[in-house]
């Protein structure tokens, strides 16, 4: 059975209480949807779901509309009243804050019909267990003509975040692409910061077909900051073709993600050889390594491993990071390299790494060795005299 809960809420200023109705398994008609309601959430687990005509005439009303969630209730396209199954584009010229779910059939059609000119907050998720490439790049152009009338609130981008593009785990969540703005003007509530995210729980999906369709769409020119978090199926050269020509991207974080390619990627950066071009990531100054395994591609946990062999993976690994860093010209310099959290490092491999890299850059180390084992936070400046005293939490603090 399905569930609907409604919020009718009337303006505070008026002295009248906010007024609340929530509404069991009930059939689509019987849902009352006046034009004065502001804040609409709909779930549905199994009821059957309204025409295209019902849905939509529905929604037409609801000009006070700031605040939707619509979970599996979009229409399907079997329509048997004999009218356009896609009647014409209106606007719920109120509403700020959507969250959208649903095949991507139901959720291109949604955006093909609303408008949404004052939206601040998109969330899609596409449920399809299979679905193509063609299919996201139609609906992620239909979210772009939709978000049409607001997009002075999408203009400078704050970051790109990009999680779990790995088809074998998938334990922290969907595939999804978080894109954050800078607001225009103040707004009270960071919640309420502008941003688009989308999921897809299909793990078919390639990267390329989605981050392409949502750079061609919304632009990723103006992003600052890049985080990339559990994705061991992203192509670094593809990352590098995405993001590496960004004039204001400033800051790169990777979160339990391989790094080597990205960084054997940079460090053959044609700038190097070339006083003409700019390298790669021009505005670059910081780097973040979180939860990162130093010996990347290899699963060290649990495993027994000598000494030699592990300083072997490990040198390849921050052998890169230095090549990469140091070759850099002057006026491109990194400022600033931090490790956190990252397994298999020790306080020896952070030496060599501080003593391989250019004394231009900065580099952060929070003291957690291999196999859990912790010294206190150390940086470039005092790492060939490490206190190896009693760990205190208190150190770790970033």
């Amino acid at each position: 059975m399905g569930q609907c809960s409604a919020r009718l809420s009337r303006r505070r200023s008026s002295g009248v209480p906010t007024t609340r109705a929530h509404l069991h398994p009930i059939s689509w008609t019987r849902i009352p949807l006046p034009s004065t309601l502001t804040s609409l959430s709909l779930s549905n687990d199994g009821m059957q779901l309204p025409s295209v005509s019902e849905f939509y005439n529905s929604f037409s009303e609801l000009n006070a509309l700031r605040d939707l969630r619509i979970v599996h209730w979009l229409p399907s396209s079997d329509d048997s009243t004999g009218l356009p199954l896609s009647p014409p584009p209106f606007a719920l010229a109120s509403l700020k804050a959507a969250r959208v779910e649903d095949c991507s059939e139901r959720v291109t059609r949604f955006f093909s019909i609303i408008r949404t000119p004052e939206i601040v907050s998109m969330n899609v998720t596409f449920s399809d267990s299979h679905i193509s490439g063609i299919a996201i790049v139609e609906c992620i152009e239909n979210i772009r003509v939709s978000v049409g009338g607001a997009m002075e609130n999408f203009q400078n981008i704050s970051g790109v975040d990009l999680c779990h593009f790995d088809e074998k785990v998938r334990l922290g969540g969907p595939m999804s692409v978080d894109i954050r703005y800078e607001p225009l003007r103040e707004i009270p509530s960071q919640h309420n910061l502008p941003h688009l995210r989308f999921h897809f729980s299909n793990q078919q999906l390639h990267f390329l077909e989605i981050l392409t369709s949502l750079n061609r769409a919304f632009g990723f020119s103006t992003a600052k900051t890049l985080h990339v978090n559990s994705c061991k199926d992203i192509d670094p050269r593809l990352l590098l073709e995405m993001f590496s020509s960004s004039p204001k991207l400033r800051e790169l974080v990777f979160t339990s993600t391989p790094v080597s390619g990205f960084f054997q990627e940079m460090g053959k950066d044609p700038a190097f050889q070339s006083d003409d071009l700019e390298p790669y990531f021009p505005a670059l100054s910081s780097i973040t390594l979180r939860s990162i395994r130093c010996a990347d591609g290899e699963d060290w946990e649990g495993i027994d491993r000598d000494d030699a062999t592990r300083s072997l993976w490990e040198g390849n690994l921050l052998e890169c990071i230095s090549t990469a860093l140091s070759r850099r010209p002057d006026a491109y310099r990194v400022r600033k390299l931090v490790l956190k959290e990252c397994k298999n490092l020790g306080q020896k491999d952070f030496g060599r790494l501080c003593g391989s890299m250019s004394s231009r850059t900065d580099v952060f180390w929070d003291g957690l060795e291999s196999w859990g084992t912790r010294t206190p936070e150390v940086n470039s400046e005092d790492s060939s005299d490490i206190d190896l005293g009693p760990y205190d939490s208190d150190d770790l603090i970033f």
